[in-house]
């Protein structure tokens, strides 16, 4: 039969009714887009550069934490977006960000018009198209809950319209539509198989309607290339095993990301930068997560308390469990706030766990490790395969320092030079000064509120509570100077001004001493703030790594 005639069969069998306005509506966006080619992305596209959307969200302050938090809102007690640091919720000059608008498309959740297009959605576009058909017949984007795994598949479509090349959505349990070069066809069995031309890609938006792929999609034999967006749960791949499908793992989205797209958030509260980067510390890199609770402290302090209930429940679950179990859990399910799913560095087909942040790390640690070794020994295990220092190696190697430090030791620091650097003054453990040897007796392990020090002693060894968010990891009063301990596993560290401030504020001294705590050979810099340059001595102390 010649396209003629197919087109008219297609037209009878499965035509798009008069009373469902999703799929009029899918059908006129496919006539506006079909075949005119990537060249024209850029009218479906605004551009805006970092500084712009830093100035839009930059004027904006969160809401003031209350004078005297109540019991729902204990989080405010410790700390508050007024206390994260400006160079914290700063973004990169020149990088810039392209939106598309997806208001055509009525299945988009969230009720957006405009989504990021993320690098990682041209990363999958160019992966799923050079993939060896003959080997697979399909693949499954997954990662963390909210990481944009839908909206990844509303890029594509827009795409495959764009080349004119065939391209079937699912986004609901009853029917299909179909995008052919004839027009739009509403599809619900297998009929369809004898008028599909090769390599159509079907796009399966697993979420609350849809569990897997209809099953004419994903028959052994269907010319469909199923492309499914899904979080790993069961039931929902039991498709893969027909046609030979593989994982896609996404990367969590990074801050300036978050902040790029919060200005087409649709918020009854307007996001700000300070309330973005609060929360971005506590959970992470879940975009859903950020704006959902930003400018919510109530939402927030409980979502903390459930975070640390959830915790202690599992102890007698072992850590391998609880890994396996997050993927089939529910995307709402608190797990999800404590561990992250990111792709293998070296492959994009498997996954690797996380924590979120150094936060939930330490949670970790104290909720379900709870000073127990055989936990710890367990945690240690597990996270020492994790090739990138992420916040599992950075917890573990503080904790180890914690305890280094606390139980007394004799070593070596050397004096840090603070120098100026182009525009600003810092710091590099490359360039050292004279060397010390020190000896630090053991203390006692006091955790302590920044907002309310105790009197200080010479005996203890004070740990910020959690919730601080403090710019420091531990102080002692070391031969009657203050001493501050960071611990730090990457490349840079900057010293905050805000830090210094609060510290000054509960315990005020003419200056103090800072000793970076890095591993053997570890090298990093970072910036000094220059109003306390004069008043802050550096030191950097070298120690073997927690996993030797």
């Amino acid at each position: 039969m010649d396209a003629k005639t197919i087109a008219g069969i297609l037209a009878r069998r499965f035509p798009i009714k008069d009373d469902d306005p999703e799929a009029i509506a899918m059908s006129s966006l496919r006539d506006l887009l079909w075949g005119k080619g990537d060249d024209y992305l850029p009218n479906l596209c605004r551009t805006l550069d970092s500084q712009a959307i830093h100035d839009e969200l930059a004027h904006r302050n969160a809401s003031p934490p209350p004078d005297s938090p109540s019991a729902a809102l204990w989080l405010f007690r410790l700390a508050s977006p007024y206390d994260i640091p400006p160079e914290d919720y700063a973004v990169s000059p020149g990088r810039t960000f392209t939106f598309l608008d997806i208001s055509g498309i009525p299945f988009v959740p969230g009720k957006l018009s405009y989504i990021l297009i993320r690098d990682e959605y041209k990363v999958a576009f160019e992966h799923i198209s050079s993939m060896p058909r003959q080997r697979c017949g399909g693949v499954t984007i997954c990662g963390q809950p909210g990481i944009g795994k839908s909206l990844c598949l509303y890029y594509l479509l827009i795409r495959r319209l764009l080349m004119g090349l065939p391209v079937a959505l699912q986004a609901v349990r009853e029917t299909v539509l179909l995008f052919l070069e004839s027009g739009t066809y509403a599809v619900h069995d297998a009929d369809i198989l004898n008028f599909l031309p090769e390599d159509t890609w079907a796009l399966v938006d697993s979420g609350l309607s849809v569990n897997q792929p209809a099953p004419f999609l994903s028959y052994p034999s269907s010319p469909y290339f199923i492309i499914q967006a899904a979080s790993p749960r069961p039931g929902r791949m039991d498709w893969q095993k027909y046609k030979h499908a593989k994982m896609f793992y996404m990367r969590p989205w990074d801050w300036e990301e978050i902040v790029s797209a919060a200005p087409f958030q649709p918020s009854e509260v307007p996001l700000t930068l300070m309330g973005l980067r609060f929360v971005y510390n506590l959970f992470g890199p879940s975009a859903r997560e950020c704006y959902m609770l930003a400018e919510d402290y109530a939402y927030t302090s409980q979502r903390v308390s459930d975070v640390k209930k959830y915790l202690r429940s599992m102890q007698q679950i072992s850590l391998q469990q609880i890994l396996d179990d997050l993927d089939s859990a529910p995307q709402d399910h608190i797990s999800h706030q404590v561990f992250c799913v990111f792709p293998d560095s070296e492959s994009r087909l498997s996954p690797r766990h996380d924590f979120l942040t150094r936060y939930t790390g330490r949670l970790v640690l104290d909720c379900w490790v709870e000073k127990d070794a055989k936990r710890l020994n367990e945690l240690r295990a597990t996270f020492s395969r994790v090739r990138e220092l992420g916040p599992a190696f950075g917890c573990l190697f503080e904790q180890f320092a914690h305890t280094t430090l606390s139980q007394g030791l004799d070593g070596s620091i050397s004096e840090l030079p603070i120098a100026l650097k182009q525009i600003h003054y810092g710091f590099d453990t490359g360039t050292r000064g004279a060397t010390y040897e020190v000896h630090f007796g053991p203390r006692t392990t006091t955790i302590f509120d920044m907002k309310n020090f105790p009197p200080p002693s010479d005996t203890a060894y004070y740990i910020p509570v959690r919730e601080n968010q403090a710019t420091f990891d531990s102080i002692i009063i070391h031969n009657g100077r203050v001493t501050l301990f960071q611990v730090t596993v990457g490349r840079t560290h900057d010293v905050s001004a805000v830090g210094l401030n609060q510290l000054e504020q509960v315990l005020p001294q003419p200056s103090y001493d800072l000793i970076f705590i890095v591993r053997t050979g570890q090298r990093c810099s970072g910036v000094v703030p220059d109003g306390w340059r004069s008043r802050l001595r550096l030191f950097v102390m070298e120690i073997k790594d927690h996993t030797e």
